[in-house]
């Protein structure tokens, strides 16, 4: 797949989210939120401008080098003389400042193409450390849309529990009154209270469950929830696996950031092999002083020229780094393809999920349907006295466990379908409703 078509393709894939997400805005308004506020992504970006920096470094590196020097020294020199005009020791002494300025310039105009590939290296670098940085930004808003869908999920299910404590409450009432009245016996009553005992239960275990899932909200958000609503319709995926596959194998952070140190190692054994060639360096140097020595009153010099350097005999060094680049280059290979491998076996891990999540969810809200007409019907038959007061108990607790159920799949159809769109750059901020990306260093570098 072309990247012109990858971009489109992609882009219609956030479309199609942002269509589905477009009821439930506090989804998209906590993405936004973490985007800009999250200390990880603060972090790593922090981290790029230091990477960055290394751009500047080796443009810096090849550019003309100048200095200016001044100075001001106090000279004095006490002299002794054995063999004076009286036959005696004779001692002078003599005081003088001496002041100069100065301006040299150097600049290296051949090594082997050396500064060329150490530019073109710390460009890969740099790369890299964007890669990276879109790797962060993915795994920091997938996380907080898991801890997001987990809220949702358990808030459901609190819910659930506590609606099925206060009608089981209710039950064990109308139940003891039953009693009293001859209608119902001490096993129906003795039901309900198991009911309710164990129910009171679950809504304890469902209350920390939420507890838990508002701390996690907390840590990956960096506030306290706030009113949350569900989607509407399921996140939009791309229909075929091989279309995710395509799209990831270039636009992957992982596989991204591997192909770039790979490509930095390529230049790093260019640069060692820089080491074994001649290099030519121009320079120029001018120098004013005034009283430089005892001898002369004042100086002004101009030397300029060309030097020429050539390794003869460095003890096996230049050899030894040249085999250290070439371990790294086979070294960083075998990364591009294992993390090849690695994206591809994750897709179509996370591809498996999502489908077997949503038709576990389709499943889920059949079986609360048709749990919920059966506790109708049910109720009914228990007016006519057709069905027993454990019929209803039954029926209610299938309909609870559908309920939660159903929570529960809808919690694991989004948070697959959302891992699946961190692989093929969905979540990137480059791509998420037009917000810029990190931009870093500002220099045009050749590649």
């Amino acid at each position: 797949m072309a990247p012109g078509k990858i971009l489109i393709f992609a882009a219609c894939i956030l479309a199609a989210f942002s269509a589905s997400c477009a009821s439930a805005q506090s989804l998209p308004d906590m993405l936004d939120y973490v985007y800009n506020n999250d200390p990880r992504i603060r972090a790593q970006e922090e981290r790029l401008a230091i990477i960055d920096e290394g751009r500047a470094q080796a443009k810096a590196e090849s550019l003309p080098q100048v200095n200016f020097t001044a100075g001001l020294e106090e000279n004095r020199i006490d002299n002794s003389s054995l063999f004076d005009a009286s036959g005696g020791v004779r001692e002078q002494a003599f005081d003088f400042q001496t002041r100069g300025v100065g301006l040299t310039g150097s600049l290296e105009v051949f090594s082997g193409f050396r500064n060329l590939n150490n530019r073109r290296r710390a460009a890969s670098l740099s790369e890299a450390s964007q890669a990276e940085l879109n790797l962060v930004t993915q795994t920091v808003l997938r996380d907080a849309a898991a801890a997001y869908f987990d809220l949702l999920r358990d808030r459901k299910v609190h819910h659930v529990r506590l609606e099925n404590v206060e009608v089981l409450m209710l039950e064990n009432r109308r139940a003891e009154e039953e009693r009293e009245l001859g209608v119902a016996t001490l096993t129906d009553v003795a039901q309900t209270q198991s009911r309710l005992a164990r129910a009171q239960s679950l809504l304890a275990q469902a209350k920390a469950n939420l507890e838990s899932s508002r701390a996690e909200y907390v840590k990956q958000v960096g506030k306290p929830p706030e009113v949350i609503a569900p989607l509407d319709a399921p996140i939009a995926i791309p229909d075929r696996l091989e279309d995710v596959l395509s799209i990831a194998r270039e636009v992957e952070p992982r596989i991204v950031m591997a192909r770039h140190r790979e490509k930095a190692a390529r230049y790093r054994v260019r640069m060692a092999y820089a080491a074994f060639s001649p290099t030519i360096d121009l320079g120029v140097s001018y120098q004013l002083a005034d009283n430089p020595s005892f001898f002369v009153q004042d100086s002004d010099s101009l030397i300029y020229g060309a030097r020429l350097s050539v390794p003869v005999l460095t003890g096996g060094l230049n050899r030894s780094k040249l085999r250290e680049a070439k371990a790294t280059l086979r070294a960083a290979r075998q990364e591009v393809l294992f993390e090849e491998r690695r994206v591809e076996s994750d897709i179509a891990k996370a591809w498996a999920r999502v489908a077997a999540a949503r038709v576990s969810r389709d499943s889920a809200e059949k079986e609360l349907q048709a749990a919920q007409t059966a506790l109708v019907g049910v109720r009914e038959e228990h007016a006519l006295g057709l069905r027993t007061t454990l019929d209803i108990l039954n029926a209610e607790q299938e309909k609870l466990n559908a309920e939660a159920f159903l929570a529960e799949n809808e919690r694991e159809s989004n948070v697959a379908a959302f891992s699946l769109l961190a692989y093929i750059g969905a979540l990137l901020p480059s791509t998420m409703e037009g917000r810029p990306s990190y931009t870093g260093f500002a220099g045009v570098e050749e590649h």
